[in-house]
């Protein structure tokens, strides 16, 4: 993976945070978004700025999320985690066991950066890519 910047997408109902830290850990961004199309598309087209798609991994709890097929579309890898080894990683960023969207959405990316392994590649080919 020659990924240099690395994002933690914490998706909600509502709303989503993330959060991109670069190779040395450093939170560069971060950010919401709402759970609409227009919203969604927007995030995408701020991450095409970022760089390449071989530049940029995304990190998400959900495997069938609309974000995902958007990011996968436009050419990024997207990595999914079990949501339970999301809470033993959230432990890195806030030690006192604080919940926020925006914690975990920097766990998410500091994890993909650290530990890559623990993720799955969703498969764009599979039945892993929802349909839009």
């Amino acid at each position: 993976m020659s990924a240099r910047l690395f994002c933690g997408i914490d998706w909600g109902t509502t709303h989503h945070a993330f959060d991109v830290v670069d190779e040395d850990g450093k939170s560069i961004q971060s950010g919401e978004f709402r759970n609409r199309g227009d919203e969604i598309d927007a995030f995408i087209k701020r991450a095409k700025r970022w760089g390449a798609t071989d530049d940029v991994a995304f990190a998400i709890e959900a495997k069938d999320h609309i974000i995902i097929s958007g990011l996968m579309l436009a050419g990024f890898q997207v990595f999914h985690l079990n949501p339970k080894k999301c809470d033993r990683f959230r432990d890195r960023t806030a030690a006192s066991g604080s919940k926020t969207d925006a914690l975990d959405a920097l766990g998410l990316a500091s994890s993909l950066r650290t530990d890559i392994g623990s993720f799955h590649v969703i498969d764009a080919r599979g039945a892993d890519l929802f349909r839009i």
